[in-house]
């Protein structure tokens, strides 16, 4: 059965035939307004000079100087003139000038636009003129005043040099940690306790202060902020080089601080360090010599402590006070307030109050050097020798070695030569004896 238009379908169609029609309209009004609007604002004829010929007047006109010259008008129309590289005459400095300037010049100033071009600009020459500190350094005339009045050069990390003393790439493995932010001294010191565990006491931290420019060690009470940071770990002592366990947790655990504050790190690799620690060791117990030369009585008879302090006081020789506590030994010391030999009692009793009262009388005495530890060894082995030769001429002792076994003249001799062929190894290993370096291996 066919149907019929309803009313409801007549009446969307009308309305849906309305509402296209009014936005034809609205769009047609649209466009004709932002038509006469462009007229306004755009009146008269523009020309394209790249596009048309240039007028007859124009085209006898001088041309100013420049890098860039436009050739002459081509006869056909609407063809592009590309500009065409000029170059430069004796090396001359000429400022650029666009195409469009060149081509849209009057003829009565062509000339007049053409030595403003050549003529240097003001503010040019005096932007490119030196400075008066410059021109006082180029003649060799320094105002002192006007240098003291410069800011002093910022000092860098990368500038500042690292002690050895906090960090010695020889004998320590060290880490550098870069960040771009600071980083707060004291969450840093926790943060670092807690990741390395039982290596805090032998990883040195420092901080590049970058208001004074330069390196200080970090401790518990800092309260300063730093980008830059520095690990150490020693690689070798006297126990022996760093494990590989210890050397792992160092390394993982400086890689996890770097990752917490955002830091640029280059963490070696283990085995690599764990040799380079290995090597160090072995080297250093080569060389690691702590000499003994004992001194008895030649009849076996029990010697007087306070004659032996009494003669050791005479030779030179004093206590020495160390942490606040002292050792029971007489030293005797260097030019540099350095210990270069120690003189004890055999039996194990010290030189100190406590003991000289509980026992008057000693088996012995012994003279002992250490010879990593000082600088001149063969100097220091002279003096300890003469030292027992004192006591010896007094007391009526005699130098024996660890089986009593006397020692001669040449067996003394030979000893000295073998000091200073030890200490030239190490200083052929960058270790001088009696240095800082030697000091904390040797400790």
């Amino acid at each position: 059965m066919a149907h019929g238009i309803s009313e409801l379908q007549l009446s969307l169609i009308v309305i849906g035939v309305l509402s296209v029609a009014a936005v034809w309209g609205y769009n047609l009004w649209q466009e004709r307004k932002h038509r006469q609007l462009a007229q306004k604002v755009f009146r008269g004829e523009q020309r394209d000079v790249l596009m048309q010929a240039a007028p007859a007047e124009e085209s006898t006109a001088a041309v100013p100087v420049s890098p860039f010259a436009v050739p002459a008008a081509s006869p056909i129309l609407h063809e592009r003139i590309e500009p065409r590289f000029t170059p430069l005459v004796d090396d001359a400095v000429v400022d650029v000038v666009d195409v469009a300037d060149v081509a849209s010049v009057p003829a009565g100033t062509a000339e007049e636009t053409a030595a403003a071009a050549a003529a240097p600009d003001d503010n040019e020459t005096t932007a490119n003129a030196p400075t008066a500190s410059q021109s006082g350094l180029m003649d060799g005339n320094i105002d002192e005043d006007s240098v003291a009045d410069q800011p002093p050069e910022e000092v860098t990390a990368e500038d500042s040099d690292l002690s050895e003393e906090l960090a010695d790439p020889l004998i320590d493995c060290v880490v550098h940690l870069d960040a771009a932010e600071l980083i707060a001294a004291p969450l840093f010191w926790a943060a670092q306790r807690q990741i390395l565990n039982r290596l805090v006491n032998r990883v040195v931290w420092s901080g590049f202060e970058e208001n004074s420019g330069c390196w200080q060690r970090l401790h518990a009470n800092d309260a300063s902020s730093y980008r830059h940071l520095v690990a150490a770990l020693q690689l070798a002592d006297r126990n022996g080089p760093a494990a590989a366990d210890d050397l792992a947790l160092y390394c993982d655990g400086v890689r996890q601080l770097a990752v917490h504050y955002h830091a640029q790190v280059l963490v070696p690799v283990v085995a690599d360090v764990l040799t380079r620690a290995r090597t160090l060791d072995d080297f250093c117990a080569s060389v690691d010599w702590r000499l003994s030369l004992n001194l008895v009585h030649a009849e076996g008879q029990a010697l007087a402590v306070d004659e032996i302090r009494r003669l050791a006081d005479i030779a030179g020789l004093r206590p020495c006070d160390k942490t606040q506590k002292m050792d029971g030994l007489l030293h005797g010391l260097n030019a540099q307030g350095m210990t270069a030999f120690t003189l004890g009692l055999l039996d194990g009793q010290g030189f100190d109050a406590a003991s000289t009262m509980a026992s008057s009388s000693t088996a012995g005495a012994v003279l002992t050097i250490d010879v990593p530890r000082v600088s001149d060894g063969p100097a220091a082995f002279d003096r300890m020798t003469q030292v027992a030769e004192l006591i010896n001429h007094r007391l009526g002792t005699v130098l024996v070695d660890d089986q009593r076994r006397a020692l001669s003249v040449e067996t003394l001799a030979m000893i000295r030569a073998k000091i200073a062929e030890f200490q030239q190894k190490m200083i052929a290993q960058q270790i001088p004896p009696g240095s800082r370096r030697a000091l904390r291996l040797y400790a």
